[in-house]
């Protein structure tokens, strides 16, 4: 085996193991966002073996009141309009730290549509109070029937069909509100007996900031996981250097004076010339000898240079940045959910329980499939519905969770929804059309303040629709008796 293939097996043993780790970081991610956030997908979808409340118990101790009517004038969207006085109900439950419970109860051809709010203290006038000052319009009524179960013809109590199913209702989408009506699954149920509730329960405020922060960090994370930048590099270098010189030099000089010589013949022929001549005869052979110098130099020089240079390089680079798909998605619903806890951390938000059950098989699976429909959205960062249903048939109403309703604080209900105020308008809405049991009308309001005079005879209170408000008398004076007053009889035949 070569060294490259050595450093690449290395280098794959590496990447195979740096993989493995990351996958298994996203896969625990994963797991603890879906219990926090989805917890139904967590469950079997057998659902027998949990721990159940005892459904009609529960139910006959909760304070139902039936909305029998709503008057509305002039009103484009229905929809809308019901769902923004729902949200100021579950808004200011919230707040007043109350449980509210919705239900459609089908009960051998008469449909009630009922609406409760926790009573502490047995404050049920207060509590009827708030709930006609926030739904003008609509005229509520006591429930007084309690819930049972019917008895076959040899006397044995019934057994229902019963099922739950866990979602998140968007009834916004791009700023849009989506249409949710449950008019036609009560239209399709005529003549059966059937429940549906919803439960619903207060998330504190210190809880859902813990699972903000919850989900940040699973943000986080998965940004971390999302994009790498991975780089391989493989170098090779070999070198070899010889230099090899050689230098020779030899050199020589020769010197000759004859101006001695010169200037002894200069000097002879200086004799032949008296006077004068021996004088500049020895001047100009002096001056001859000293010209005249012989030199001599000789040399020679050898140079000899060897170099020999040798390089081999041998380079490889692989560098790219991989994306994690699974993280990425991961990421983008912790994002989603962040902003739905921090709406929900102002208008509320819910832990919520839907049930429902019904003599008849059939009649179940249209109430499943409706209330499906009704939950499941567009948004794609918020996963589908996850439905529960009973195999067999129970001697339950409802399918109510062992201690949904204690306050624990590290209480955990794996078929609980977390639901803001306005999404839970959603599911717990207003027919937005006449149906049994419920009746749109359009009435004009009118004035809610009369100030009446001295001489006034009261006749009766000022209503806000059917509703007498009994502090605001109406009266007309005498004279305005006997100018607007007619009394008249019909005797009829006889």
């Amino acid at each position: 085996m070569t060294a490259n293939e050595i450093d690449n097996k290395e280098n794959n043993t590496k990447l195979k193991k740096f993989f493995e780790e990351e996958s298994k970081n996203l896969g625990n991610l994963t797991e603890i966002f879906i219990q926090n956030f989805y917890p139904s997908y967590s469950v079997n979808n057998d659902i027998a073996e949990l721990e159940k409340e005892n459904s009609l118990d529960l139910l006959n101790s909760f304070t139902f009141y039936k909305i029998c009517e709503c008057k509305i004038y002039d009103v484009d969207d229905r929809f809308e309009y019901f769902l923004e006085k729902l949200k100021k109900l579950f808004t200011a439950a919230y707040s007043m730290n109350r449980n509210v419970y919705y239900g459609i109860v089908g009960d051998n051809g008469n449909v009630s549509l009922v609406l409760g709010v926790d009573d502490k203290n047995g404050e049920n006038e207060t509590i009827l109070s708030i709930i006609k000052g926030l739904l003008s319009g609509i005229k509520i009524e006591k429930y007084d029937k309690k819930f049972v179960i019917e008895k076959d013809d040899n006397g044995k109590d019934k057994k229902r069909f019963v099922g739950c199913i866990s979602g998140v209702p968007a009834v916004k989408i791009d700023g849009e509100y989506q249409k949710k009506d449950l008019s036609p699954l009560i239209r399709s149920l005529n003549k059966e007996n059937y429940t549906i509730m919803i439960l619903c329960k207060p998330l504190e405020k210190e809880s859902i900031q813990n699972k903000i922060n919850e989900a940040i960090n699973i943000q986080d994370k998965c940004f971390a996981i999302s994009k790498r930048t991975l780089s391989l590099q493989t170098g090779k270098s070999e070198g070899e250097t010889h230099t090899k010189s050689h230098s020779e030099s030899e050199g020589q000089s020769i010197g000759v004076s004859a101006a001695p010589l010169l200037a002894l013949a200069g000097a002879a022929i200086g004799s032949a010339i008296p006077g004068v001549g021996t004088f500049i005869g020895g001047g100009i052979g002096s001056l001859i000898g000293s010209a005249f110098n012989a030199s001599k130099t000789k040399g020679t020089n050898h140079s000899y240079s060897d170099a020999i240079s040798k390089t081999i390089n041998e380079n490889e680079s692989i560098s790219g940045d991989i994306q994690n798909g699974f993280a990425i998605e991961l990421m983008k619903m912790a994002e989603s959910t962040i902003e739905r806890l921090k709406i929900g951390r102002n208008i509320g938000m819910w832990e919520t329980v839907i049930s429902y059950s019904s003599e008849s098989k059939w009649a179940m699976d249209i109430i499943q499939g409706s209330l499906y429909s009704e939950i499941a959205s567009e948004v794609p960062e918020i996963l589908p519905p996850v439905v529960f249903p009973y195999e067999n048939a129970i001697e339950e109403q409802a399918i109510i969770p062992k201690g949904f309703f204690e306050n624990e604080k590290d209480y955990k209900n794996n078929l609980c929804s977390l639901i803001t105020s306005e999404e839970i308008c959603g599911i717990c809405s207003i027919p937005i059309e006449n149906t049994f049991g419920f009746e749109i009308n359009e009435s004009k309001g009118y004035a809610l303040n009369y100030l009446k005079k001295e001489n006034d005879k009261t006749l009766g209170y000022v209503c806000e629709y059917d509703n007498p408000l009994d502090n605001v008398p109406f009266g007309l004076s005498e004279e305005d008796l006997n100018k607007h007053v007619f009394v008249c009889r019909n005797y009829g035949k006889r």
